[in-house]
């Protein structure tokens, strides 16, 4: 899914600066914010209707998956120190609040991967939960944060760094694809 070719991004894109300057260190809030809601539109709710009636939703499982997984990660019994009363709303507040960039990219890569690999193999039962289809969250993903400058992709099944957009493209896109068997 390419980002929608809006004034704003024209603009900076006409502006000349170098696309090939990536920061490591910190995710930016409005990134993280951005990045939450292509999670919301690719696993979908994990509640639906009001307060306590939830409906089977594919979407929950794979919430309590991820605070179970990130609980014991962070060696915590809530993510935040708040009770919610939906996963997702936990888990998105984890990701908000996170200071460490590693487990903050740690945390996105792992539901990227749950997108990726599990939702893909289970389309027919998430089509009607989801908003868009795993590879366009993938692209989304990966054009967000090459828009902000961070230099981290989604490929192959992890989240990578990139160094250098020309060396990435060259040489690492290639290699991954060779590693995983896909013609390029």
């Amino acid at each position: 899914m390419a980002l929608p070719d809006i004034f704003a991004r024209r603009k900076r894109n006409a502006s000349g600066e170098s696309r090939d300057v990536y920061s490591y260190d910190k995710i930016p809030q409005d990134l993280r914010i951005q990045v939450i809601q292509i999670f919301q539109d690719a696993i979908g709710p994990s509640r639906q209707g009001d307060g306590y009636a939830y409906l089977a939703d594919p979407g929950r499982e794979i919430y309590e998956y991820l605070i179970r997984m990130y609980r014991r990660e962070a060696k915590k019994f809530h993510l935040t120190g708040k009770t919610y009363q939906s996963p997702d709303e936990e888990f998105y507040q984890w990701i908000l609040d996170l200071d460490d960039t590693d487990l903050c990219i740690s945390a996105m890569e792992s539901a990227l991967q749950i997108i990726d690999i599990f939702i893909s193999k289970n389309w027919d039962k998430f089509r009607e939960f989801v908003k868009i289809k795993p590879e366009e969250a993938i692209s989304e993903f990966n054009g967000r944060f090459d828009e902000d400058r961070i230099g981290f992709h989604y490929e192959g099944g992890q989240i990578i760094q990139i160094d250098s957009k020309f060396l990435h493209k060259e040489v690492v896109v290639p290699a991954l694809n060779l590693i995983s068997g896909k013609k390029i």
